[in-house]
Parts: structure tokens; C-alpha cells; sequence
């Protein structure tokens, strides 16, 4: 297996024990340390920003403190005991806490990260360290994720809490939806993914029930063929590729922050902290930044309020009031390997973690709704349709530490599958016909069989991309990068004209990979070595240049087609 180091930190609320603390994450550390079969070995470490004592929810109770049962409290970047320089590979930011003047939410100043503990964490990034980063509505999170390279500009952090003021208490009805502010807590502009629940009512607490909200994961395609045949390959961001298709389903809330998009400028700025040079927040990519992405869009459905009954949570936390429909933001992703660093993921809110928004909320005596609805303080696993939904949102989360692993890692991990597969019995007798280029496509064809059943289609892509040269692995693990260049080079152009089967080249580059594999495994070779990992890519080389060989004139065609194309665009 390989061993992925990942730091989970929290401050504020954020905790890792599960009494008597609704905005627990052992549900989402349980999911990541757990044995999937997938080969992959997180091993976490917990941190909480606050020491003990802090900001206690229960003065008279040490036991409930928030920074319990984290392996490391009061924790600093900078404190090398903390934070071991080479140790991590992955570092998750659960931010829950703003010192921002004005705001309400009692949280103590003093615990933003530091300048110096930011140069710290930019120099993991650059090295190709992953981070995800998470908040909620307004600035909740600001203070441990607000001004991290990249994650600051992937979504919004910022509330100016004076502009909602009116005679001295908040008013909501100020909130400007055109302002770089984030989503308001309350108002028509919040935005509430809370799903009408089995009484028919949209309360608060429903984000405690077994009904998920729906959102619209961005789907990638890849169109090759000619005029006459066409095959389009389409998959999701890997972050939300799962064993039984698209991940469309999250913990519903009523008041998510936001990922967003990019402009020019935002693309062009730079960063520097404790004195260090400045350095581009989004280095070049052919010419142009590499930006982000929105990998998934979630929806605020436009409704009344419902006079016939008051929700629970009023007035506090009322969500039976007016909304406006919107499209948000709700996850995007930052492919750092494209260009030698780090990859980064940001999410709309901690509530898609926590565990009163999977496995219900029992500690909640203010409310009233578990006389009638036992249901929320069960959550998703209080019935077979919840269960069967909370299985995917899981492979959401770990769909998160695997592909925020570092280059090195995911070379590793795609070099044990492939010393898996070759040494499975089932391939022993077709390992012997694999000598053309047609025994080498049918036995790709049975390895990918066998690695799918314990990775998803996305991972089987990114895997073999691992052993095919660029461009080719660009087309094949990589492929949601073309969405983000101003201009696809011209052999992307050739090769989809041409008619290049994607499935077919997955296969052959597979086969390949795996035969090699076998071979080398039976001459005594170590799997995951660097030896291995040149083996594979020669062998792949050869394979795929072969196939392109094959259909040469295809090639030929389509570069000539093309060629016309432009000068006829040229004459107009």
C-alpha cells in the first residue's frame, strides 16, 4: 500500500471527539483511515489550532473542550515538532473561526495563521503538497484558510459585517449579492441547499435527516472520431468519480459559502509572506495561468416562506423564509502537478463533514424535533436509502486525500495496481497471447476489468497516463486540463480527428503496462521501483506509437483536413 501522511487541522468549533460536539469530524477521519481495498494508506494526524481552555462550549466542562482528542493542540506551522519539514504529503484545513471585527460568533482573537507560518505552508504547496480548505457562510474559516496561496482566491472568505448594519443589529435585507462579499447567513441571498424533509416542511435541522441535496458535478468529455463515428468518453473530476458513477449528492445545509471563478486579474496576482520574493499565485501552463476549476455547482431553488408552521430553530436559525434561486459554486479544484506543485481543493462548507450532517444530531436540547422526526438524530444511517447515499458522499472525501497525494505518490500507487493486476491468477494463462498488438488491447481489456473493482473509471485513467509519454497522457489522465487552455495543441486536434479511440488506447497503454510488469516482477525486479517505473514507460511507448503507427494515415488525413480548414478560416 502507499502511505500518504495527512495533517487534518481545525480551530474554533471543529473537533475530534464525538460527545457532546455536533461539528465533530471522526466520521470524515474514520472514512479516510479506513482499509477501502483501493491500496491507498492515509494515516492522520489531528491537529486543533486552540489550546485547551480556549474557547471551552461548557466552561464547567473540560471534557467537552474542542481541542480534546486532537494528537496535537494549540498547534503553529512553525513549531517543527508540529510540523515536521518532509513529513506530510496532504494538509486539510477545516476552518471555523473569525476574529473579524464586528462579527458575532465570539470566537477569540489571536489564532489567524501567521505571516511566518503562511511562508511555511506556501514553501508545502510549491514542494507538492495537497491542501483542501473548507469554511461555511460569511468569513467562517477566515482565520486558518483566508490568505493561503490559491485557496484564498478559490473561494470567498470575506464578510463586511458594517454594510449589513442597521441601527445597531444585523439586516439581512442590506446584503449585496453583486458585492465580493461571501453568502450571508440569513436573508433571500443565502444559500440554502436544505431539502424539504419527510414532514414536508424546510427546517434548520434537516440537515440532520437522510435526504441529501443534488448537485451538478461538471462532467469532462472527450470526442474522438470522424464525420461518420464519433465516440465521446465523459467522466467527472476525479473528485467526484465514484465506484457507481457520477458523485452528485452532499449533506444539505441552509447556508453554504461559495467556490468561484477566475478573471484575468485574480489569475495574475502574486504572493509573499515574512519578506520572501513574490511569487505567481497561478504559475503559466502553455503560455497562460493555470487556473482553477469549479468541479461541482450547487443549486438554491427559489421558494416562500410557508405560514403554516414555524421551523424549529427560529429565530436564530430560521430556514423557513423567502430564498432567490442562484447556482453556486459548491466545489472547485486547482491540478498543481500540471505544473510542478501542489494540487488544491476547496469546498462551499465544513458541513459536508461534519458529523451532525451525516450521522445526525443527538446533543442538541434547544430543539424539539427528535419527539417527531427520530430520523435527525440518526442521519444517513438511519434507513437502507441513507446508508446506500452515505457510501458515496464517503467516496467523496476520500476521493479527496487520493488526489491531493503528491506526484511521487500517485506514481507509487499506480505502480502497486499494477503489480497487483499482473500477479492476479485470473490473468496467468492470457498473460501468454499478449504478443501483438491485438493480444496486447484484449489483455488491457482484462486488466482494466480487474482494476475496476476496486478503483473508479477516473482512477483506472489517471493510473495508466502514469506509464504513456505526453501529450497522450494528457488525453488519458489528464483530460480535464484541455478545458482550461486558451488553445489546444494541434496534435490534441489530430489525434481526436483522426479517430483515435480513447477506450482502445487505454486498453493497449494498459496491457502494455501490465506485461511489462509481469515481466519484470518474474526477472526479480522490485515492484515501485524507479527500474520498474522506466520499464513500464518504455513498454507503453512502444505499444501506443505502434497504434498511432497503425492509423498513420488517419493522422495524415486529419492534419490535411485541418490545414484547409485553417486557411479557409483565414480567407474569410
Amino acid at each position: 500500500m502507499t502511505t500518504v501522511n495527512v495533517l487534518v487541522l481545525t480551530d474554533g468549533d471543529g473537533s475530534f471527539q464525538a460527545k457532546g460536539n455536533r461539528f465533530a469530524l471522526t466520521e470524515f477521519v474514520k472514512t479516510l483511515t479506513a482499509d477501502a481495498g483501493d491500496l491507498w494508506n492515509f494515516s492522520v494526524t489531528t491537529a486543533h489550532r486552540y489550546a485547551p481552555g480556549v474557547y471551552p462550549p461548557n466552561p464547567s466542562d473540560s471534557s467537552l473542550d474542542y481541542s480534546n482528542d486532537a494528537d496535537i493542540k494549540d498547534f503553529s506551522f512553525t513549531n517543527a515538532a508540529h510540523f515536521p519539514p518532509g513529513h506530510y504529503d496532504e494538509v486539510f484545513l477545516f476552518g471555523f473561526a473569525t476574529s473579524t471585527p464586528g462579527q458575532a460568533y465570539g470566537y477569540p482573537p489571536g489564532h489567524a495563521l501567521t505571516e511566518p507560518e503562511l511562508a511555511v505552508l506556501a514553501s508545502f504547496m510549491e514542494a507538492g503538497g495537497g491542501v483542501f480548505a473548507v469554511g461555511d457562510h460569511e468569513d467562517l474559516g477566515i482565520d486558518l484558510c483566508g490568505k493561503v496561496p490559491r485557496v484564498r482566491s478559490m473561494r470567498r472568505w470575506a464578510f463586511d459585517y458594517a454594510a449589513i448594519k442597521k441601527n445597531g443589529k444585523f439586516d439581512y435585507s442590506l446584503y449585496d449579492e453583486t458585492s465580493s462579499n461571501a453568502p450571508p447567513a440569513m436573508g433571500v441571498h443565502r444559500h440554502s441547499t436544505t431539502v424539504m424533509g419527510a414532514n414536508g416542511r424546510f427546517e434548520f435541522d434537516n440537515q440532520s435527516d437522510d435526504i441529501p441535496q443534488k448537485n451538478d458535478p461538471v462532467v469532462y468529455s472527450v470526442s474522438s472520431g470522424s464525420t461518420f463515428f464519433t465516440r465521446v468518453v465523459r467522466y467527472p473530476h476525479p473528485l467526484l468519480c465514484g465506484m457507481g458513477g457520477v458523485i452528485d449528492v452532499l449533506p444539505d445545509h441552509m447556508h453554504e459559502g461559495e467556490c468561484v471563478e477566475l478573471d484575468a486579474a485574480q489569475l495574475s496576482k502574486t504572493y509573499s509572506f515574512a519578506g520572501a520574493p513574490a511569487k505567481a499565485e497561478y504559475p503559466k501552463l502553455n503560455g497562460s495561468p493555470l487556473a482553477p476549476q469549479v468541479v461541482a455547482w450547487g443549486k438554491v431553488v427559489a421558494r416562500s416562506a410557508n405560514s403554516s408552521y414555524t421551523d424549529p430553530g427560529a429565530p436564530t436559525y430560521d430556514d423557513n423564509e423567502p430564498l432567490d434561486g442562484d447556482t453556486f459554486g459548491q466545489i472547485s479544484a486547482w491540478d498543481g502537478h500540471a505544473v510542478g506543485q501542489g494540487r488544491v481543493t476547496v469546498d462551499s462548507t465544513f458541513h459536508h463533514f461534519v458529523n451532525v450532517n451525516v450521522i445526525g444530531d443527538t446533543d442538541d436540547a434547544t430543539h424539539t424535533w427528535t419527539n417527531d422526526e427520530p430520523i435527525k438524530a440518526k442521519g444517513f444511517l438511519g434507513s437502507a436509502a441513507g446508508q446506500a447515499t452515505y457510501a458515496r458522499i464517503r467516496e467523496y472525501w476520500r476521493n479527496i486525500a487520493r488526489w491531493l497525494a503528491p506526484q511521487s505518490k500517485q506514481d507509487s500507487h499506480a505502480l502497486e495496481w499494477l503489480a497487483k493486476v499482473a500477479s492476479d491468477p485470473q490473468l496467468g494463462e492470457q498473460i501468454g497471447y499478449v504478443g501483438d498488438l491485438a493480444g496486447t488491447e484484449a489483455f488491457g481489456g482484462s486488466a482494466g476489468s480487474l482494476l475496476r473493482r476496486g478503483l473508479p473509471p477516473c482512477g483506472v485513467l489517471s493510473l495508466v497516463s502514469r506509464g504513456v509519454p505526453d501529450p497522450l497522457s494528457v488525453l488519458l489522465g489528464k483530460w480535464y486540463i484541455l478545458h482550461t487552455l486558451p488553445d489546444p495543441p494541434p496534435l490534441w486536434k489530430e489525434l481526436l480527428q483522426a479517430g483515435i479511440d480513447v477506450r482502445q488506447l487505454t486498453n493497449v497503454a494498459l496491457g502494455a503496462a501490465v506485461a511489462e510488469t509481469r515481466d519484470q516482477l518474474r526477472s526479480g525486479i522490485r515492484a515501485g521501483t524507479s527500474q520498474h517505473h522506466a520499464a513500464v514507460q518504455r513498454a507503453t511507448s512502444r505499444r501506443v506509437h505502434e497504434l498511432l503507427q497503425r492509423d498513420q494515415a488517419a493522422l495524415t488525413h486529419a492534419a490535411r483536413a485541418l490545414g484547409r480548414l485553417a486557411e479557409h478560416a483565414s480567407k474569410l
